[in-house]
């Protein structure tokens, strides 16, 4: 959905949203199973994409990376 004013910002951001995300990002945290791995798995992606724009597979390519999992293989299907 194109937000192309205000109204639809809060369709398109509304508490399911948010819900929804924290719900996947619990559960990439117990696929990765580790909370040390998971906070270094964020570490290396804020510190690789600081100054630029970043996307969903930038973020599992990363946690891919530093884990050892297959993130993306398992949640691109959630995203």
């Amino acid at each position: 959905m194109k937000v192309t004013n205000e109204v639809k910002v809060s369709q398109v951001f509304d508490m399911i949203s948010y819900q929804k995300g924290s719900a996947i990002v619990r559960m990439i945290f117990g696929y990765i199973g580790s909370y040390e791995k998971f906070r270094e798995c964020m570490r290396v992606y804020m510190d690789r994409f600081k100054y630029s724009n970043a996307s969903t597979s930038d973020l599992f390519r990363v946690m891919n990376e530093v884990s050892g999992k297959k993130v993306s293989f398992v949640f691109n299907f959630w995203i």
